[in-house]
């Protein structure tokens, strides 16, 4: 699923597909032209152009027995493989279930729990390969992490709805579907101190402006990556009936 085999030899050398297509190339060490680590990787999160979701089905071996056995919504839940129960659902979890906790243990903690064998993936494989499936109608590009997790790289959909959404404002700056884009300001000849001094506020005024103007634009990618990724979510619970959590971000670290 968006990944190959390491290869036979040199194994280190092995990366995965998506990872290096996903995550943004480092921005050079003087890019910001910063001494502060903080504001150099603000900078760089202000001019990455990716958007990057991930979604996290919750308790996911426990919602696939729910799935299998509707009788079981709103029980305590858990899944065993060999001796030890490695997830449950939230009802389970408010009796203070952990993962790992011994069968033991999680009678003690929760005797009328439902314990379910979780060593046959099958079905498990099964449900999580809709969830991908579905998330596939939004972006090709989807990267299947274990079982219960999906990181979507919604960049080309992020920018075509932006490049059709209605940007008209009162300012003097349109967002593309390449980025913002600045008015240019008259420049003014420095024929004294005084038009120095005016010419210094201005480049300064102006680089304030633009990083107001970058952090909004990156705000707006954000925002319209959050609701692409609701709308994959809502559609894996509506078709599959899995419940999820999700974040957006520019890369997937």
């Amino acid at each position: 699923a968006g990944t190959r085999e390491p290869p036979a030899t040199g194994a280190s050398a092995w990366r995965n597909i998506l990872t290096s297509q996903m995550i943004p190339d480092a921005v050079p060490e003087d890019a910001c032209n910063t001494s502060s680590a903080a504001a150099s990787s603000s900078c760089e999160l202000l001019r990455s152009r990716r958007c990057i979701a991930a979604v996290d089905m919750d308790c996911f071996y426990a919602q696939c027995e729910e799935l299998r056995n509707p009788e079981l919504r709103g029980k305590p839940v858990g899944v065993q493989q060999k001796m030890l129960v490695i997830t449950s659902n939230y009802a389970a979890r408010a009796f203070g279930i952990q993962k790992g906790d011994s069968l033991r243990v999680v009678k003690e903690k929760c005797p009328q729990i439902t314990i379910c064998n979780g060593e046959d993936l099958s079905f498990y494989t099964e449900v999580s390969q809709r969830a991908f499936d579905i998330a596939l109608r939004w972006t090709s590009r989807v990267e299947k992490l274990g079982l219960d997790e999906l990181f979507l790289d919604l960049t080309e959909l992020v920018d075509e709805r932006l490049a059709t959404e209605d940007t008209a404002s009162d300012c003097a700056v349109r967002g593309s579907a390449a980025g913002p884009v600045a008015v240019e300001y008259p420049a003014l000849d420095p024929l004294s101190e005084e038009a120095e001094g005016a010419l210094a506020e201005q480049r300064s005024l102006r680089k304030c402006f633009t990083e107001l103007l970058e952090e909004d634009w990156s705000r707006r990618r954000m925002q319209m990556t959050a609701m692409v990724c609701a709308e994959v979510r809502a559609q894996i619970h509506q078709e599959v009936g899995l419940t999820s959590s999700a974040g957006v971000s520019v890369s997937k670290l």
